[in-house]
């Protein structure tokens, strides 16, 4: 067999014949179940799912037994209402640290200080939103559902900025202005 050097060597040796298709074949078992498995870090867990009654099952028992709070129960029986609360809360944590962390770097702040004022500027203070909501609007009214979707989205949302305006630290510092004592005056 000649060797191929060229990308047009590469295009003779295909051939005529089509790669096959992937085709996902859903696997369901003999009491009409699915199979999933999700990993973080070292947990793991198994999941199956069927169609049913729309009753949420965990380990065999309600789910009522391990989501006791009434608004975490909303949560798991609104999940497009929660992804509807979800996205604007990650745009908006985002592009208010982004911004925070622009215009510190544009006016030369240290990144000592310019990190915080980017989780400052873009902290909603959910938590004392919870607290109003709950106590004005009662414990399963969807004042109360917002705000614990919001904690529960700005916690790992805040904690990526932390990440990301740690990591930039070289990028930021790059861009500051050289102060006099840098330059042995």
């Amino acid at each position: 067999m000649s060797e191929t050097t060229m990308l047009e060597d590469l295009a003779q040796l295909k051939g005529d014949a089509p790669a096959p298709e992937r085709v996902y074949e859903k696997k369901i078992d003999g009491q009409g179940r699915a199979y999933a498995t999700g990993k973080r870090k070292d947990a793991v867990a198994r999941v199956w799912v069927k169609q049913g009654p729309g009753k949420i099952t965990v380990n065999g028992k309600d789910h009522a037994a391990y989501f006791a709070r009434p608004v975490l129960q909303m949560i798991l029986k609104q999940p497009l209402v929660i992804a509807m609360l979800a996205v604007p809360i990650v745009i908006q944590v985002y592009f208010n640290s982004g911004l925070a962390y622009l215009l510190n770097r544009k006016f030369g702040v240290a990144h000592c200080v310019a990190a915080p004022s980017a989780l400052i500027g873009a902290s909603n203070f959910f938590e004392l939103a919870v607290a109003a909501a709950i106590s004005l609007f009662g414990l399963h009214s969807g004042a109360a559902l917002a705000t614990v979707v919001g904690v529960l989205i700005e916690v790992p949302v805040m904690l990526s900025v932390v990440k990301i305006v740690n990591s930039s630290k070289g990028w930021y510092e790059r861009g500051l202005p050289v102060s006099p004592r840098s330059r042995g005056a």
